[in-house]
């Protein structure tokens, strides 16, 4: 949506009493965007792994990788199994 259109859209609908502006909304996004960047930072990358698990979606070992990979950090040596 392009400003000009944002714009017109506003005119069109008053904004109900005590909503948010754009700017309000971009700021608490970023804020929000922020501290939880830091949270994940703050973790080991299993934590953050485990805390990103979904059943039925990758393992929690495939996400570790990846946010290993993500953060530069070599990969786990996990062995093999012989069959």
């Amino acid at each position: 949506m392009t400003e000009d259109e944002y714009a017109a859209l506003r005119l069109a609908k008053p904004l109900p009493e005590g909503s948010k502006t754009r700017e309000e909304c971009i700021a608490a996004a970023g804020r929000a965007l922020a501290e939880a960047r830091a949270l994940c930072a703050a973790m080991t990358p299993r934590e953050q792994a485990e805390a990103a698990y979904q059943p039925g979606g990758p393992s929690v070992e495939e996400i570790e990788d990846r946010i290993r990979e993500r953060r530069g950090l070599a990969p786990l040596d996990r062995g093999t199994v012989d069959q």
